[in-house]
């Protein structure tokens, strides 16, 4: 997927899908209504001091199909972390964070802005709308990464995450 530019930072779609890839796989969390609450103040840009390397963290993790609140002490005991990697920066998560936040409109940058923006078409200006994406929306970017990179395998779903 990485190769057909549906995954990466090669256009305001793949980005998206990237920032959907990694709240799916680094971060557990389940495709939609999750990731459709998700706000920009819920991940953090931060250093490991005992490595010296970046990572981003789900800081605030919200009300989730596992996780009601019935049980105050149903909570993870560690945040969830992407690790940056070296290598081809289109792979790495967190420099892929710090470009999903560099293209997001100045509005947009607020703790509780949504996560998951809207692309810009035709006419607008920049990557990103100032609203949210639609959960339909994000509930296809499984399929549209797949016809994207031209995988016909009904197999892969959002819940396997299998990448080609």
């Amino acid at each position: 997927m990485y190769q057909a530019h549906t995954l990466g930072n090669a256009s305001a779609r793949a980005l998206i899908h990237s920032m959907w890839y990694t709240c799916t796989t680094f971060f557990g969390m389940r495709t939609g209504a999750e990731i459709r609450n998700m706000r920009w103040g819920d991940v953090h840009l931060a250093l490991d001091p005992g490595t010296g390397r970046e990572f981003i963290e789900l800081k605030t993790e919200r009300q989730t199909k596992t996780r009601t609140g019935e049980n105050a002490r149903n909570v993870r005991q560690n945040q969830p972390r992407a690790y940056a990697t070296e290598g081809e920066p289109s792979r790495d998560p967190v420099h892929l964070f710090k470009v999903y936040r560099d293209r997001r409109p100045d509005e947009s940058l607020d703790p509780e802005s949504l996560f998951l923006l809207s692309i810009c078409t035709g006419q607008q200006k920049g990557w990103f709308r100032n609203c949210a994406m639609g959960i339909n929306s994000i509930y296809s970017i499984m399929n549209n990464m797949k016809a994207d990179a031209g995988i016909e395998d009904q197999r892969i779903t959002p819940c396997s995450k299998k990448l080609h």
